[in-house]
């Protein structure tokens, strides 16, 4: 007997997450619900938004969405967990309550993944809402410095890379499930690389399907994160990196530290860098915990997933001279890469 198969809508759980996003969660909601090959089931997780856009959506669809509020904001991993928890299907589709689909977007990041078995993760092209034939970014492949390196690229193609962002990201379940899901220690930065890298890292493929696209505001922040983005990068590379990794780039991260600290000074966010590297310390106990874990489903070497290139930097952190010290210094770092990666095989 030939088994039936599973229609679309039921083959995917659709997944928002929302804080204080009055100004788009109408228009997210709504480009989702108007999906092609739905209806799909979706659950709405609200972290505490104090702005009225769970009310709002509570008016609207509340006929289209499974609501649950939670009573305070620890940053968008434990809202994705509870997710992961409560969908059973095949698929799940994380989304950030920000963005606006085109109405094709999820059949495709559901063909690409049907095309790739060995692949886990996929996600679309990310545009500029306000500009919208600029692309914000379009995959993501790791530095080995840790830090990320965007693609720009305005082709329609899939690729392969070795991150994706979390604004739109399609997951296979059980593979989430095999990596223990999103990070909940991380609150703000690397949420989505960090989850997506170790699905890499245990041998599956994470495809960026630049033919499905959707639309998300970019905002400008400063250095208000700086503290978790300086935590968060500690945390990645010692859950994931192999400690020879470590030890060998430890002068590249030395010298990226050193001018890491003197750019905050500029900032006049000396002290904290100082807190988030405190904090790491403080962490190591559970960074070691989840590093054993890590490293027992990991199936690639570094050298075949960390990378060099020039790493990415907000628009609104760097001026046109700090563009330019980052390419002589990004060479300077690249050429070490290649040293200890071809005579030391890392």
């Amino acid at each position: 007997m030939v088994k039936k198969q599973k229609k679309n809508a039921e083959r995917v759980t659709i997944g928002f997450v929302n804080f204080n996003n009055f100004k788009m969660v109408n228009e997210c909601v709504e480009s989702t619900v108007s999906q092609l090959g739905g209806p799909y089931r979706m659950i709405f997780v609200d972290n505490a938004s104090t702005d009225g856009s769970r009310e709002l959506i509570e008016r609207k669809y509340s006929q289209d969405l499974e609501i649950i509020k939670l009573d305070e904001n620890r940053g968008p991993n434990p809202a994705r967990n509870l997710i992961l928890k409560n969908a059973k299907t095949e698929y799940v589709l994380f989304l950030d309550a920000d963005v606006v689909l085109e109405n094709d977007v999820v059949i495709k990041l559901i063909q690409a993944l049907d095309s790739e078995p060995r692949a886990a993760v996929a996600a679309p092209k990310i545009m500029d809402y306000e500009e919208q034939s600029k692309v914000q970014f379009n995959g993501t492949l790791i530095h080995y410095i840790g830090a990320a390196i965007h693609f720009r690229s305005n082709d329609a193609h899939i690729n392969v890379v070795t991150s994706l962002g979390g604004a739109c990201l399609l997951v296979r379940r059980k593979v989430a499930d095999k990596v223990n899901g999103w990070d909940e220690d991380l609150f703000f930065g690397w949420t989505d690389g960090d989850f997506v890298y170790r699905t890499v890292l245990a041998g599956y493929k994470a495809l960026s399907v630049s033919c499905a696209k959707l639309y998300h505001p970019y905002g400008k922040r400063g250095v208000s994160k700086v503290y978790y983005q300086v935590r968060n990068r500690w945390h990645f590379m010692l859950k994931t990196y192999a400690w020879r990794t470590l030890i060998c780039i430890l002068p590249a991260i030395i010298l990226y530290e050193f001018f890491l600290l003197g750019f905050l000074l500029v900032k006049k966010q000396g002290g904290t860098y100082f807190r988030a590297n405190l904090s790491v310390l403080k962490s190591l106990p559970s960074i070691r915990e989840k590093r054993s874990y890590v490293q027992k489903i990991k199936k690639t070497k570094d050298r075949e997933t960390l990378t060099v290139g020039i790493f990415t930097v907000r628009e609104d952190l760097a001026q046109k001279k700090l563009f330019s010290f980052i390419k002589t210094f990004n060479k300077i770092i690249n050429s070490y890469w290649h040293v200890v990666r071809n005579l030391l095989l890392i």
